[in-house]
């Protein structure tokens, strides 16, 4: 990414000292919990306010890949149902931190993350999840951005109590003719305000909505409030806007029940290249009903023995070169062979710890 700005190097990277870390809110007015139920605060263990997020599920939160760096799941916790950082509210643990995998800490490209809870948040009057969008907003909506950012820069105290302010988004080639020397991309939002209103520094990570909808996540803006559009990721860009998944039946034509897919997780350490940690998570809306025809399997946690006779199933093309797929479900029954036997197979190709 450098190397694509050398004639802008040097002023890019001094405003990008400022610009990334973290984002707040100024000219903003005192927020109810009760009216902005979903919002989170991330704290350190020292009970120190990092940055924000939203309540997206009963047992995950969204925030910003910026806000993560050196955070791991023993040094932060989450507080929700406050509009106070001093008070009030309740406080999970966090099982688990998942960044976007091509985030990247230079032009905060995919600068999304997960954080997922220990146990199930315990909804109430003050604590709810917040519907995901799966449109981009339209230009000169009139957007909800919440968060406990400080309220004047340069400053170091952040304002005790959850503030709001409402913000107008801006066509995505207009944002980036006036940051035309920074990366703007379609996976981006921008907004803007008059002169002395918009986000900065402690709001980071915390949500953007539109009709009570999450359309956003503060990434970064050029400190603070002086007229520039705030930067945003699109929330829209990483939902599953098509994505459905269907049980129940062995035939694509017919049958089955379908379910509209809410979340996509990767795994962490996935690689495209050499598809080592090939592995990801779909979360369905609703709860997937089980019958004679639709039920769980059980997961392994050991390597099959050499030998053993393993099944297959799936849609797979029957020929190759071939461009049909079948309409049944088919099977296959296979052997295991031993892993070094596998790796001299298939010698000069990125063979890890995976069953051949």
């Amino acid at each position: 990414m450098k190397n694509k700005y050398l004639v802008i190097v040097l002023s890019y990277a001094l405003s990008l000292i400022n610009a990334f870390p973290n984002e707040r809110i100024v000219g903003g007015q005192p927020a109810s919990i009760s009216t902005y139920p979903y919002q989170a605060s991330l704290r350190s263990m020292s009970n120190t306010h990092f940055c924000g997020g939203s309540i997206i599920s009963d047992e995950w939160i969204l925030t910003a890949a910026h806000c993560l760096p050196g955070r791991t799941a023993r040094n932060m916790f989450v507080v929700v149902g406050t509009n106070s950082l001093n008070s009030g509210g309740s406080r999970y643990t966090v099982s688990e931190i998942i960044s976007h995998p091509n985030y990247n800490e230079d032009s905060n490209v995919n600068d999304i993350a997960l954080i997922k809870i220990s146990g199930k948040i315990v909804f109430g009057p003050n604590v709810k999840p917040v519907r995901l969008s799966l449109d981009y907003p339209p230009t000169g909506s009139n957007l909800t951005l919440t968060g406990w950012g400080l309220q004047a820069y340069p400053s170091d105290s952040l304002p005790n109590i959850l503030q709001f302010i409402n913000l107008y988004s801006i066509d995505i080639e207009h944002c980036k003719s006036i940051l035309f020397s920074f990366p703007i991309t379609s996976n981006h939002l921008c907004t803007v305000h008059s002169k002395g209103k918009g986000a900065c520094q402690g709001d980071s990570g915390g949500p953007l909505v539109y009709n009570d909808i999450q359309v956003g996540i503060v990434s970064w803006g050029i400190p603070c409030a002086k007229g520039f559009p705030d930067i945003f990721t699109s929330v829209s860009s990483f939902t599953a806007t098509t994505l459905e998944v269907v049980v129940g039946t062995n035939s694509l034509s017919s049958g089955g029940t379908r379910y509209n897919v809410t979340q996509l997780i990767l795994h962490p350490k996935y690689n495209n290249k050499n598809l080592a940690n090939d592995l990801g998570l779909l979360k369905v809306l609703g709860t997937v009903t089980f019958g004679s025809n639709i039920k769980s399997i059980q997961l392994s946690t050991d390597y099959p023995p050499h030998g053993a006779n393993l099944t297959l199933s799936g849609w797979g093309l029957q020929a190759h070169p071939s461009d049909t797929i079948p309409d049944i479900l088919h099977y296959l029954h296979g052997n295991s062979i031993r892993i070094s036997y596998c790796r001299w197979l298939l010698r000069g190709y990125p063979v890890t710890i995976i069953y051949c």
